[in-house]
């Protein structure tokens, strides 16, 4: 294999003379048609905000799966697809829970996990 004895570089570039840029991009090549009359604009007004979604009340539920699907990612170095997967039957069991009335992960018990599974 070939060893670089130098730093690599970009090669260097030929400098122009500037009517040949201007032409090159199509622009006129004396000053004077490059300026031009000129021409009064108005100033551009400020742009819109994007209209905001509305307001989305956070369940107990998210903060600790968005945590654990976090640690998946980070800690264990899953991939997007096995996150997704985890996140997904987060969600049935979730749906589930709030369908039995049942507020926070720490109202389930072995039981109820084996009951949303059968």
């Amino acid at each position: 294999m070939k060893s670089l004895s130098r730093p690599l570089t970009p090669p260097p570039t030929k400098a122009r003379p500037p009517a040949a840029k201007a032409r090159r991009r199509g622009a006129p090549t004396s000053e004077a048609a490059a300026t031009g009359p000129a021409i009064a604009t108005a100033p551009r007004p400020a742009p819109r905000p994007a209209p905001s979604a509305p307001a989305r009340k956070t369940s107990r539920f998210e903060p600790p799966v968005a945590a654990f699907l976090a640690y998946l990612k980070i800690e264990c170095g899953f991939a997007p697809a096995t996150r997704a997967a985890y996140g997904g039957d987060l969600r049935d069991l979730w749906v589930w829970m709030v369908k039995r009335d049942l507020h926070a992960w720490t109202d389930l018990t072995p039981d109820l996990i084996a009951e949303h599974l059968r």
